[in-house]
């Protein structure tokens, strides 16, 4: 979608104090889900014709896929680092119980009884 800023905006929002005057949004789609948008803008008047908002939708596309698989590697290290951390914490428990039980074994420094 390309649509002009218009001018009675002026004052009343950042595209106006930049000189935008021409603005394209583009989905980023995953699926057919949309995950996010795409602004770009631009100082021309005759800025994003056809030919270059169909580069920009491929740009899109991409930038769409390669947010989903930063944010999958960013859960796939979230989950990594908390089963090491409970791997950590096992290790420690384990480690605890087998010096306690080492302590409280008999000891057989007495003789035995007949």
């Amino acid at each position: 979608m390309v649509f002009d800023v218009p001018f009675d905006a002026a004052g009343q929002d950042t595209l106006s104090f930049s000189g935008i005057c021409r603005e394209v949004v583009l989905p980023l789609v995953v699926g057919d889900q949309v995950i996010a948008t795409f602004n770009l803008g631009s100082r021309r008047s005759d800025a994003f014709p056809p030919r270059e908002v169909a580069v920009l939708s491929q740009i899109a596309a991409e930038l769409a896929v390669a947010l989903m698989q930063a944010e999958a590697y960013e859960r796939e290290h979230a989950a990594a680092q908390t089963l090491q951390e409970l791997s950590d914490l096992k290790s420690d428990f384990v480690s605890k119980v087998r010096t306690s039980s080492a302590r409280r074994s008999p000891r057989s420094s007495a003789p035995p009884t007949t």
